[in-house]
């Protein structure tokens, strides 16, 4: 017969082997359930960025296709984070285990064994850093292709749909890339100042003020004399009536432009020469002689027609009241439309962001559309004028009330378009609304 004791013993015995089966149980299903996520490494890193493709098929992969690259670039970001310390601790014992010994000096063989695997395993670690940094180089490039990519495809494309200026992603969107694109501009504009800054210095100095009242000259004593000329040889060869008219104008328009022309790309040349701006630089400059030429081309063609106080120059039939009370206008016109092509060439030069470039396409549509508004709130009084010639009420004719129409349903149909978001086409059409008026003249 078994004694109390012995099954005492016994009970104690299978007691303590189910706890340890239990215990190994739950340890086999707590590894199952939560395996260990193995970090990647760079080169798997470098394959996943190798594999996507570099080129954007169609606008609407590219949410996707950014989501991946930033993923990538931040397991990078996250592989340097975590070894770094990794590299200063191998550092730091390789720096208490000392230098290696000098020729011919002896140390102990354990030392010697324990700082060459140290210096392999950082070696190995730090150019392991050295590619995921460069890896995240590469995917922020790529990143910047993309979307540039994207600002093509969009601009390529008129009947794209983008975010609608009445809409919360369009502002979202802006508000997420302002960061970014006014970091990119302030760069331009540093770099810009630095090539004056080198331009105001000792050496340069003299060099660049000359070069500047030359071109100064030029555009505007030039241009003066030049009319002078024109004035007198088109009234010695040619009969008066509006044919001499006419062609005056013409030679006073192109001779505006290629002396404004000529100035401006001779001192850009001439101050390039010298080295002060970099690429970037270079393209935001040659942009403000641009549109200098187009300001002086505006400008030239609203004085010859207008030709204030020279009403013998003048083609369009008002009077000299009327002519200089839209004398200024212009001046207007030329300002203003540059100011509104402005950003879009900001933009092509800084690699700006997809909502500033969509946000730009609003600012074009809308600037351009209200500029037409204001032109012709402007002239609209001198269809109510007298006729120079025989004093009575003008006669409005009908083309001219056909064409304010139509200008009126672009007008509407463009903003139409903004706030539905099709805003490169919008742009485009303003665009078109005010070359087409200004070739008109």
């Amino acid at each position: 017969m078994i004694s109390t004791k012995t099954w005492i013993s016994r009970l104690t015995t299978l007691l303590l082997a189910v706890v340890l089966c239990a215990g190994v149980h739950a340890q086999d299903n707590g590894t199952s359930a939560a395996p260990a996520v193995l970090e990647p490494s760079v080169a798997q890193l470098r394959a996943q960025l190798d594999e996507l493709p570099a080129k954007l098929d169609n606008a609407k992969d590219v949410r996707v296709r950014l989501e991946q690259i930033n993923d990538i670039g931040q397991q990078g970001e996250a592989f340097v984070a975590s070894h770094a310390g990794q590299l200063a601790d191998i550092n730091a014992r390789l720096g208490e285990l000392g230098n290696t010994p000098a020729a011919g000096a002896t140390e102990d063989p354990d030392i010697t064994r324990q700082r060459a695997t140290l210096t392999k395993e950082r070696n190995g670690l730090d150019a392991d850093i050295r590619l995921a940094k460069l890896l995240i180089i590469d995917a922020q490039q790529r990143g910047s292709d993309l979307l540039a990519q994207r600002r093509s495809l969009f601009e390529a494309q008129l009947t794209e749909r983008a975010a609608s200026p009445l809409g919360s992603d369009f502002w979202s969107d802006l508000h997420d890339a302002w960061p970014d694109d006014t970091a990119r501009i302030g760069k331009l504009v540093e770099a810009v100042k630095g090539g004056f800054t080198v331009a105001s210095q000792p050496p340069h100095r003299n060099a660049v003020v000359s070069v500047l009242l030359a071109a100064l000259l030029i555009a505007t004593l030039g241009n003066w004399a030049a009319e002078k000329a024109l004035a007198q040889l088109a009234a010695r060869i040619l009969p008066a009536g509006r044919l001499r008219r006419s062609l005056l104008v013409i030679a006073i328009v192109t001779t505006n432009v290629l002396l404004v022309a000529v100035a401006g790309h001779w001192a850009f040349y001439m101050l390039d020469q010298r080295g002060m701006w970099p690429q970037q630089s270079r393209t935001a400059v040659r942009g403000v002689v641009q549109s200098l030429v187009f300001i002086a081309f505006v400008i030239g063609l609203g004085r010859a027609l207008l030709s204030a106080g020279r009403p013998s120059w003048r083609l369009p039939p008002m009077s000299e009241a009327a002519a200089t009370r839209l004398a200024p206008l212009p001046w207007f016109v030329a300002v203003v439309a540059a100011l509104v092509w402005t950003p879009a060439h900001i933009n092509a030069v800084v690699d700006a962001s997809f909502a500033a470039v969509v946000a730009t396409h609003v600012f074009t549509a809308l600037g351009l559309t209200a500029l037409t508004g204001i032109v012709l709130h402007r002239v609209r009084p001198l269809t109510a004028e007298a006729d120079p010639d025989t004093g009575k009420p003008a006669e409005r004719p009908m083309w001219v009330g056909l064409l304010l129409a139509v200008i009126a349903v672009l007008t509407v149909a463009i903003w139409v378009l903004v706030a539905l978001g099709y805003v490169a086409l919008a742009s485009f059409l303003a665009t078109q609304l005010a070359w087409a008026g200004i070739v008109a003249m």
